[in-house]
């Protein structure tokens, strides 16, 4: 328990602060628990007044660590006990009266005077009486300059915490500020990024229109001289593969079969021999026809089998049989009057079309020549361009033509978009340059209301 006079020390610091939030509730309520502490104390004290206990001697109140009353409580501070031996009535200490002071004090009892002395003993308690009335008045006082305090403290915390309402407000005010700049800012980057989208597809989509042009250019190009280069080699092969027309706008005769029926088919010409341990061309005949399954007629060059037994084989007209698990060739067959003769020769008159290169042949005594020119359809120097071909490259030209107006059209979008982005950035009080890396660099500073656009050099 803390004494008066610290208890005077506290109040007289705390009537001097003048700090805003410098006064805590525990300095408040401390000093008012302190107070009310020692007055009840006091007023523990003063009810303590009347003699609690007898001693024979001084020694065995000394050695009584732990002292009762009559009334076999224990003794609380400030309460008397008198000595009185009453074997002996001449014992020095006889009629003295002390006061407990308690077992950590360094005297635990104190002398307070002796019976016998009644007028010193009264005056005694009423030194004591005077302490406990004035120690009630300091009480109330302290109690009224802590409820002063507490007005204080109170009005000061008021002010503190409207001082930290308003640095709450200000720090969110802040916080919004802060969120609006980072909004902006992803505004920025975003127009920024949508911007060099536009410059990459702007930038690929002319490219791609390049192209496009480059091969729409070609294209005509070699349309517009498709028909001349055709004409040249129609013009080249008159009288050659092409018959040639006489003064009336006719085919002459000399160019024209006997018949329908001359015009036959064969598969293939051959051209090749083949060792001794090969298939070799069976003698004999087959009533196997042209068009029965696996069968078709081919045309075998002079010397195409040599062997021991039979020797060169005659260059003719075979019928060729692959139905079985090996080839086999018949140089008789049913029906084989419409190709050849009985030893295979082609016939005169009759007109050979070659179904694997797309030519025409006549008999010429010994073998199957070409009529005319051999100028075959292809695309090299020595063949013709053909016309479905032609036609699949106008289309094509007319297509790429169709993707370059697409594109055409998809530039004009990327310009509008560019222009929203410049209306946005107008919005946001920014501007947009764009320029080359080498012109970034010479920039002496650069200003933070502008978007930089960094492009390549052309």
């Amino acid at each position: 328990m803390r004494t008066i006079i610290e208890l005077q020390k506290e109040a007289d610091r705390l009537r001097k602060v003048v700090d805003e939030a410098s006064i805590s509730p525990e300095d408040t309520f401390g000093l008012q628990a302190g107070a009310l502490d020692y007055l009840a104390q006091v007023e523990l004290n003063a009810s303590a007044l009347g003699v609690r206990q007898a001693y024979q001697t001084v020694e065995e109140m000394e050695a009584d660590a732990e002292p009762y009353g009559a009334n076999d409580k224990q003794l609380r501070f400030g309460q008397l006990v008198s000595v009185y031996n009453t074997a002996d009535a001449d014992y020095a200490a006889n009629g003295n009266i002390y006061a407990w002071q308690g077992a950590d004090a360094e005297e635990r009892w104190m002398l307070i005077g002796n019976i016998a002395d009644l007028d010193a003993v009264y005056l005694r308690l009423d030194e004591l009486n005077a302490g406990v009335a004035s120690a009630t008045a300091l009480t109330a006082q302290m109690q009224t300059d802590i409820g002063t305090l507490q007005t204080r403290a109170t009005a000061i915390n008021g002010r503190a915490q409207a001082a930290q309402e308003t640095a709450d407000k200000a720090l969110a005010a802040g916080v919004a500020a802060q969120d609006a700049a980072d909004a902006a800012q992803q505004t920025a980057d975003a127009a920024q990024q949508a911007a060099n989208d536009a410059l990459d597809a702007g930038a690929i989509a002319q490219e791609a229109a390049n192209k496009a042009q480059l091969t729409a250019d070609a294209a005509q190009q070699v349309a517009s001289q498709a028909p001349d280069v055709a004409m040249e080699r129609v013009e080249a092969l008159v009288g050659k593969t092409i018959a040639p027309l006489d003064g009336n706008g006719l085919v002459p005769a000399s160019y024209l079969p006997a018949y329908v029926d001359d015009v036959v088919e064969i598969a293939r010409l051959y051209a090749w021999s083949y060792g001794a341990d090969a298939t070799r061309l069976p003698e004999g005949a087959t009533d196997k026809r042209a068009d029965s399954a696996g069968c078709r007629v081919v045309y075998i060059e002079l010397g195409a089998w040599t062997d021991g037994e039979y020797g060169e084989v005659e260059a003719g007209l075979f019928l060729e049989d692959s139905s079985g698990a090996a080839t086999q060739w018949y140089s008789e067959w049913s029906g084989m009057s419409t190709w050849a003769d009985d030893l295979g020769n082609g016939l005169e008159g009759k007109v050979y079309i070659c179904t694997a290169d797309c030519k025409t042949y006549r008999w010429g005594g010994a073998r199957l020549v070409v009529i005319g020119s051999d100028l075959a359809l292809g695309e090299t120097s020595s063949t013709a361009f053909a016309g479905s071909r032609g036609v699949a490259l106008e289309q094509r030209v007319g297509e790429l033509e169709k993707d370059a107006d697409d594109l055409g059209k998809h530039a004009v979008a990327l310009e509008q978009r560019a222009n929203e982005l410049e209306e946005l950035l107008a919005q946001t009080d920014s501007k947009m340059a764009v320029m080359t890396q080498e012109e970034y660099d010479e920039l002496d500073e650069l200003n933070p209301n502008v978007f930089y656009f960094i492009v390549e050099d052309e």
